[in-house]
């Protein structure tokens, strides 16, 4: 029924994304400026572009990856490139989904408002 893959196989260079530390360098640079903003050494202001920036690269390099890889896939090119696009694709994934959480607790008090509405409206 279900066909067991060795793990040798998921192994190897072509996988060998940086979660842990991509995290860890995001979320030490969100507390730092979390930190700056709330001391005022920079403006509320320029705390939020900066993260709608991050956030904004991080789906714009992943949407832009994703096209190139469905362009080599559908048209069956292969060339040195497309294992680096496709690191490059799940590195800004990474990127992107750390900027969703933080932009989600930059914004909690209007999301959490936007939610209450929705339950309001089923009810």
């Amino acid at each position: 029924m279900f066909q067991t893959v060795p793990v040798e196989s998921f192994s190897g260079p072509e996988t060998d994304y940086h979660l842990i530390p991509v995290s860890l360098i995001i979320g030490g640079a969100y507390l730092l400026t979390l930190y700056l903003m709330r001391s005022g050494y920079i403006r509320g202001s320029l705390y939020r572009r900066l993260w709608n920036m991050l956030l904004t690269v991080g789906y714009a390099g992943t949407g832009i990856t994703g096209i190139l890889l469905l362009i080599f896939i559908r048209l069956g090119i292969k060339t040195a490139l497309n294992p680096s696009v496709t690191y490059w694709h799940a590195e800004l994934a990474i990127l992107m989904v750390i900027g969703t959480l933080i932009h989600a607790h930059i914004y909690w008090k209007p999301l959490k408002g936007m939610f209450r509405q929705l339950v309001r409206g089923a009810s």
